[in-house]
């Protein structure tokens, strides 16, 4: 009959690893999303530094953008540390969970042996069998402890990924058809959040050719407005009329294709001038073959500026020519801009709280205003 006490060892290994795994993969799992939290913040505060950074260097304030990308490079720090303290706590308490795991079974079997109560070749099958155990089941602790630690940072993602999404057009929406071009608000309410309603009841006709022009101080929703229009976003309360047709029941595209906007914030893309004046003027579906769609296009307006004697920017023989025009382009916009900082009042040159700054977004709101 076989001796049972050779697994005496195993026995109080596997109740210790049971609460050694209970105790640290908790909080492993927490430190890993602290961590993703912190690493999270860092990337958006270095992205919306950059993303603005006009506005950083038109109002320099050194010490506030160092605190506030510094703040949060502290926090991803003193969150990886204590990660990785934790780390190094788990991976020494498996190591000693190991060793006390060989060296408890071969005292067993040396203390069986010397009693006769076992033979040699047990104690040779023992060994080799209790470390390739210690081996699997420090590879089984980094696997579960890894499940959980990504399972923090896909929780968090999952949180933007399966948000449902909102604004989507009816099914079967039809075309917006524009006629007269009457612009009706009827009893539109709004709010970014529920506590702070933006419109209540707002009652607004815009005639067909009619020229409207919304006045107000910073931050008076403008933008919003015009954001409404657009469909930027969807209304809580009321409707919007646009010759007698629902906006929120007609297609977003043709909704969008109908309206012409200038917004505040001019921008270009990193393509040929004429590549950027095309951008949403094609109302018909792009041509094939190589001279097709866009580039077609595009190639058109050099060709028919280069005729007409156009200014140089739109004149493109070669693709580098398109890169630097784009680029002397940028150049003037921002002397443009910086010379209308200059002559700007201070105190107006804050930019419009409407939807750019809540939804992300560009200003809409010249097109309206003026």
């Amino acid at each position: 009959m076989a001796d049972w006490r050779p697994t005496l060892p195993v026995l109080a290994w596997a109740a210790a690893y049971v609460l050694f795994l209970r105790h640290y993969v908790p909080r492993l799992r927490g430190l890993a999303a602290e961590r993703a939290a912190a690493h999270s913040t860092l990337a958006g505060r270095i992205v919306d530094t950059y993303s603005n950074i006009l506005t950083v260097r038109l109002f320099p304030s050194p010490g506030r953008e160092h605190a506030w990308v510094g703040d949060a490079i502290l926090d991803h720090e003193r969150a990886t540390r204590a990660h990785m303290a934790r780390i190094t706590g788990f991976m020494t308490t498996l190591a000693v969970l190991n060793t006390a795991l060989l060296a408890g079974t071969a005292a067993t079997g040396l203390a069986l042996w010397s009693r006769g109560a076992i033979d040699a070749a047990a104690i040779a099958m023992a060994l080799p069998l209790v470390w390739q155990i210690s081996s699997m089941a420090s590879w089984v602790s980094w696997e579960v402890t890894s499940i959980f630690e990504n399972l923090s940072s896909v929780q968090e993602g999952m949180r933007t990924i399966a948000a449902p999404p909102k604004g989507l057009d009816p099914p079967g929406a039809p075309p917006l058809r524009v006629g007269r071009g009457e612009i009706r608000f009827d009893r539109v309410g709004f709010a970014y959040h529920s506590v702070y309603p933006v419109f209540t009841a707002l009652d607004l006709s815009i005639r067909p050719g009619e020229r409207v022009g919304l006045i107000g101080r910073s931050g008076a929703c403008k933008s919003t407005l015009v954001s409404l229009l657009m469909r930027l976003h969807d209304v809580q309360s009321g409707r919007i009329l646009v010759d007698g047709q629902d906006v929120a029941a007609v297609s977003q595209d043709s909704l969008r294709a109908a309206i012409g906007v200038v917004a505040q914030d001019t921008s270009l893309l990193h393509r040929s001038i004429g590549e950027n004046i095309l951008v949403g003027a094609a109302r018909r579906a792009p041509r094939s073959g190589p001279r097709g769609g866009a580039a077609g296009e595009g190639g058109r307006v050099h060709r028919d500026a280069a005729r007409r004697g156009g200014p140089p920017e739109l004149r493109r023989p070669r693709r580098r020519a398109g890169r630097e025009a784009v680029g002397r382009a940028e150049a003037a916009r921002g002397d443009r801009a910086g010379a209308a900082e200059g002559r700007a009042d201070p105190g107006a040159g804050r930019g419009d709280l409407g939807a750019g700054q809540r939804g992300g977004a560009g200003d809409p709101g010249a097109a309206a205003g003026g």
